[in-house]
């Protein structure tokens, strides 16, 4: 649901933003963000869950039955929610114990790396700047059509990523995502390192757009959405919240990070060197899944913290060997 959203949202901002000035285009999109913090604020309870942990039962039901919509409280679920609540906070571990637990270990670096590879591959370049890009590429398709385009199938996409992964797997879609993206970055490179010598590219103006759309659709078939899945099946319920803020610090620090070295790089290196580097995530992603990722599709929660805990030296020293090897390579 989250990268479904996400799409509809660049595709309402990509619609309307060339005809707005930034300043008034990001006052627009106050309005939204206003929106939410009345609904939220006015129509949204807090947990009842919540108000169970910390012993205020009666606001507990009085928030269920705002959430259910009756005027009286189902006792049945109000008990249910007591004892899930008791069962959580009888389990509690600590950070230390979370650490020193081989199978949160391993579940940790696999979504982090995939988080990092995700956002190496230039997946929040694309978006920012793809406008940019398609000005750049001389491309005889207008600009705005060209964004417009990609964004419309990325909301499609997007939507059949769910329904593919429940029918082909998780692993599966990563690794064919990440295998997929590499031809369209390469071949956008290819095409800015021929424009950037001079070369005649006018009988390739139609590269740019087809390179992008594939390439948007690779991504969100699985790198852009299934790490996400992976966070929430890789954990219990008392780690997942943990693990989902780690994971997702690192998604958008490194996002951060790569958007604001992106107009540096083109300066030294040229759009083609930098769709290159994007390449090489993408192929790095591919190995890593390969290697380390395993499949969780229809596998209960057990199953997949004894496939966590099989491999005995996933941490070891020559896994931390391989992944300095495999950046240096990448940023040289």
């Amino acid at each position: 649901m989250m990268p479904a959203f996400i799409a509809v949202g660049l595709l309402f901002v990509y619609a309307i933003g060339p005809f707005f000035s930034l300043r008034v285009l990001s006052s627009f999109l106050i309005v939204p963000i206003i929106l939410f913090q009345l609904f939220f604020g006015i129509f949204v309870p807090e947990s009842p869950h919540f108000y169970v942990s910390v012993d205020k039962e009666e606001k507990a039901r009085i928030s269920l039955n705002k959430l259910r919509n009756r005027s009286s409280c189902c006792l049945k679920e109000l008990a249910d929610i007591k004892e899930i609540v008791k069962a959580t906070q009888n389990t509690e571990i600590s950070f230390k114990q979370l650490i020193s637990s081989k199978s949160f270990r391993r579940g940790i670096v696999i979504t982090c790396v995939l988080m990092i590879l995700q956002q190496l591959v230039g997946i929040i370049i694309i978006i920012a700047y793809m406008e940019t890009i398609f000005i750049a590429s001389g491309s005889s398709l207008s600009s705005y059509t060209s964004t417009m385009i990609v964004a419309v199938i990325q909301v499609f996409v997007v939507g059949l990523s769910s329904y593919l992964s429940d029918k082909c797997g998780r692993r599966f879609l990563i690794l064919m995502s990440s295998a997929s993206s590499i031809l369209p970055l390469l071949s956008l490179g290819f095409y800015f390192f021929l424009k950037n010598s001079d070369s005649d590219v006018s009988s390739l103006w139609w590269l740019p757009v087809v390179s992008l759309i594939i390439f948007i659709i690779t991504f969100n078939i699985g790198l852009g959405p299934l790490p996400w899945t992976l966070v929430g099946e890789m954990f219990s319920s008392n780690t997942k919240s943990l693990a989902s803020t780690i994971s997702a610090t690192v998604n958008v620090s490194v996002g951060f990070s790569v958007a604001m070295v992106f107009p540096k790089l083109v300066e030294i290196i040229g759009y083609g060197g930098v769709f290159c580097c994007f390449a090489t995530s993408a192929l790095l992603s591919m190995l890593f899944v390969f290697r380390y990722v395993p499949e969780t599709k229809g596998k209960r929660f057990q199953d997949i913290l004894n496939i966590l805990k099989t491999d005995e030296d996933f941490l070891s020293f020559k896994l931390v060997c391989d992944l300095i090897i495999i950046s240096t390579i990448h940023y040289t």
